[in-house]
């Protein structure tokens, strides 16, 4: 899966540090693992505002690198790009289906990894939370069907699809404003006026 994900990004033919992933990387770069030089490869991304890429090209198997960063469980890069990608791109990436109709939530239920689950259900929609429970075409897969047996996995299903319910419902809600109270006295009522003019206060 490493190297498909290196694969898949280094096809996004845009300038940007392409040769971290060639035969002979830089020397530099030998000493790190997959996960460091990924995360080192999206930072400049970031830095040269090409980050977006990284969550609309697909490769020939249709899948995206968050694909691969949900099967591979790397919660760091997917946090990176969380934080760093407009709110709107990111979640448009949880509805992206590969050639068998399987989402990045698929591929990380399928690969056993309950945590990485539960973050990207953090920002699913209702399109990708369709798309997790509907039958594939021919293979008729769900998240369900994939993480069968695993209790982990699907309590971590409920529960992330539940809580994100619960918040796109609450952000739907109107803001109610509270009305400001003001002080208004006390109640007093005028009873006479006396032969001075003055006037007499009753309870």
């Amino acid at each position: 899966m490493a190297a498909c994900l290196k694969k898949c990004l280094y096809e996004i033919d845009d300038g940007v540090d392409v040769t971290t992933f060639g035969p002979n990387p830089p020397s530099a770069l030998k000493e790190l693992n997959d996960e460091e030089i990924i995360e080192e490869h999206l930072y400049k991304r970031h830095k040269r505002d090409k980050l977006l890429p990284v969550v609309t090209h697909k490769d020939a198997q249709g899948r995206t690198a968050v694909h691969y960063l949900a099967a591979l469980a790397d919660k760091e890069a997917l946090r990176f790009l969380i934080e760093h990608l407009p709110k709107q791109a990111f979640a448009q990436s949880m509805a992206v289906t590969d050639m068998w109709y399987l989402t990045p939530t698929h591929l990380a239920v399928a690969f056993q990894r309950p945590s990485t689950v539960s973050l990207l259900l953090e920002h699913s929609t209702p399109a990708s939370r369709t798309l997790m429970k509907t039958p594939t075409a021919e293979t008729q897969v769900t998240v369900y069907t994939l993480a069968a047996g695993d209790d982990e996995l699907e309590y971590e299903l409920d529960k992330g699809i539940d809580e994100a319910i619960e918040a796109e419902q609450k952000a739907s809600q109107p803001v109610r404003k509270k009305r400001k109270k003001t002080y208004q006295g006390p109640d007093i009522n005028i009873s006479k006026v006396d032969d001075d003019g003055a006037i007499c206060l009753s309870d």
